[in-house]
């Protein structure tokens, strides 16, 4: 049994009427039927027996009813919301009216004031405002969707690039990338480039010269067919990607599992993985990340 049903219950209720769209007749078909109304709590909440509740709502706040003291305090503030349950039409009033609630309604006049000007100035200034933010969305709608990817950057030279054209000059996959915490420094990632699987994705791979050229230059090939033989016999690692293309998410995806060439191994494996971006000034070792160390998201 509801908060509603109890106060029905008891008797309690004072006054009910119909609020929102159907009240002043902007409603359609598919608009829901909202209520408001004013009940009288109990002797023992009254006397501070048991907590004293001011108003109750159902989940979705389409119903909300007043208790007589909150109302009254309310309307002492001429409050836009309260103001209106004095001046609803008998026909969207719901049942009978008890005879204290009439006495309130008889003395609506009483609560007219120019008190009532700011409240009710602020509301509607708010609702002005929300309509024009709701305008903006109509003529300037968000035709895409932006998630972390888009909000990455690493070094060139004495400055930074999106981390997205940073792979696309060179060919390269978000999706096969694997990113690393890199210790004692917040929201910087290592990056590494799981080759194998670029190949076995792509299949036009052998025709791509940006990807070529990056990996002959990474490996320090003597031509690129040399570095077509090398690639055409590696296996996939497996990374994970630096975002989940296929969901919706707001967070970069980290490499914790990457096979038997992990980067993140504590002894130094003789595999090599793709080189820090030209201006990065990491350490030649055998495990450096392809993009040295690079923000993650930013926000705003």
């Amino acid at each position: 049994m509801t908060e509603f049903d109890n106060i029905r219950k008891d008797g309690r209720l004072l006054y009910e009427y119909i609020r929102g769209s159907h009240l002043y007749g902007l409603n359609n078909e598919d608009s829901d039927v909202d209520t408001s109304g004013v009940f009288v709590c109990t002797r023992d909440e009254l006397y501070g027996c048991f907590g004293y509740k001011p108003q109750v709502s159902d989940p979705r706040h389409d119903n909300t009813w007043f208790e007589i003291g909150e109302l009254i305090r309310l309307l002492l503030k001429s409050n836009p919301t309260v103001m209106e349950s004095l001046f609803v039409p008998e026909d969207k009033v719901l049942g009978s009216v008890h005879p204290l609630m009439q006495m309130v309604l008889d003395s609506r006049e009483q609560f007219l004031s120019k008190q009532c000007f700011h409240p009710f100035f602020g509301y509607a200034k708010s609702q002005i405002e929300k309509a024009r933010g709701l305008n903006k969305k109509i003529v300037n709608p968000i035709t895409e969707r932006l998630t972390p990817y888009d909000f990455i950057y690493t070094f060139k030279g004495q400055g930074s690039t999106k981390f997205r054209d940073w792979l696309s000059n060179r060919g390269l996959h978000q999706e096969h990338c694997g990113l690393v915490n890199v210790p004692n420094m917040h929201d910087i990632y290592g990056v590494y480039y799981d080759f194998g699987a670029h190949v076995a994705a792509q299949q036009d791979w052998k025709d791509d010269a940006a990807f070529l050229a990056y990996a002959c230059e990474y490996y320090e090939d003597e031509d690129i067919e040399a570095t077509k033989s090398r690639l055409g016999r590696m296996a996939p690692i497996g990374y994970r990607g630096v975002i989940n293309a296929d969901a919706d998410g707001n967070e970069l995806r980290l490499s914790s599992r990457v096979g038997t060439r992990r980067v993140a191994s504590a002894t130094k494996s003789k595999t090599r993985t793709p080189p820090p971006s030209a201006s990065s000034p990491t350490t030649r070792t055998a495990t450096r990340p392809i993009a040295g160390s690079m923000p993650s998201i930013r926000h705003g």
